[in-house]
């Protein structure tokens, strides 16, 4: 059985993220845009810089490589997802609330976080 490094994973990943990121964006190019097609595309983005930064856990600071990279993951995973929630429902500030209240308690673990003490 073969053995797959988790970096080829995260790699290839990265890698498919970027595909329909240039994909999406050409196809916007042809249609009538919603500010919710941008917030895809940046969620989409933002995952892939994430994804970027764990891989790069050699070369990076620890601070910068997982708890940058997990908190624009969330963000990334964030706005991927209330505009996937938008195709269906009416979005609302209070569904944005909700997200962003997530974005903050998953935050509250890492290093980066205003209130932590050192």
């Amino acid at each position: 059985m073969p053995v797959v490094d988790i970096s080829t994973v995260i790699i290839v990943l990265i890698l498919g993220h970027c595909l329909s990121i240039f994909f999406l964006a050409f196809d916007l190019f042809q249609y009538e845009t919603t500010k919710y097609d941008y917030l895809f595309l940046l969620g989409r983005a933002l995952q892939a810089i994430a994804w970027g930064l764990i891989v790069a856990r050699e070369v990076l600071p620890i601070w910068l490589s997982f708890s940058v990279g997990n908190s624009v993951l969330f963000l990334g995973w964030m706005m991927e997802s209330l505009a996937v929630i938008s195709l269906k429902y009416v979005v609302t500030t209070r569904c944005t609330a909700v997200y962003a209240s997530l974005e903050c308690y998953c935050f509250r673990d890492t290093d980066l976080h205003p209130c932590k003490k050192y």
